[in-house]
């Protein structure tokens, strides 16, 4: 799954669960909007409609709630022509609440025993941890793996919190970037699974 499509789905769900975006993000995600097709064009258009419209949200209580059913259709659609792909978003963005799927961490666990071969682990490996603003860091080695050379654009979501109650009114973020031969991300205190999410799609894109 492409950058472009893991945002876009991130995106479409966190305006529609009472988040919001803004022309700035969008410009930051999608470089070429004019090379996305299908879904994902119509996606980015609903969405760049919504961010063009705050003035319109303030003034009218009944447009927002409009907008987002329709932002649920242009959701679905692209759930369908992805296969309903396991994109994980805040159901409360401003209470900071999200479902999450062990699915994913059951994922990276096999990849990395699948890396294992008696040395590649004694050297390198998988390390997570917390961050104090709060939530979570990833670090994957990706030396003496497959991935070592291949590309990665950096990619991101949400504005990161510098506190509690910062994250808390903002709800959830993430960044990621491979660096230095090692997969790097992080993001919310929710949003472990989807940082793991990022690379597994990665992963599997370049098989």
């Amino acid at each position: 799954m492409s950058d472009a499509r893991i945002f876009l789905l991130s995106a479409l769900r966190h305006v529609i669960d009472g988040g919001d975006i803004t022309n700035s993000e969008l410009d930051a995600a999608i470089l070429e909007p004019a090379a996305l097709r299908g879904a994902e064009r119509k996606a980015w258009h609903g969405l760049s409609y919504w961010a063009d419209d705050d003035d319109i949200r303030a003034k009218d209580p009944a447009y927002a709630p409009s907008r987002r059913r329709q932002l649920s259709d242009l959701l679905s659609a692209l759930e369908d022509e992805t296969g309903k792909v396991d994109v994980l978003v805040p159901k409360d963005c401003g209470s900071g609440k999200l479902v999450l799927s062990d699915d994913n961490l059951k994922w990276l666990m096999e990849w990395y025993a699948g890396e294992c071969n008696s040395d590649w682990e004694h050297s390198f490996g998988v390390k997570i941890d917390t961050l104090d603003n709060p939530g979570w860091s990833l670090k994957i080695d990706l030396r003496e793996t497959r991935l070592e050379q291949l590309p990665f654009v950096k990619t991101s979501f949400g504005e990161p919190a510098s506190d509690l109650e910062e994250w808390k009114r903002l709800g959830s973020w993430w960044v990621a970037e491979v660096k230095s031969g090692c997969f790097e991300a992080a993001g919310g205190p929710l949003d472990l699974s989807t940082m793991i999410r990022v690379f597994r799609d990665w992963v599997e894109r370049v098989r």
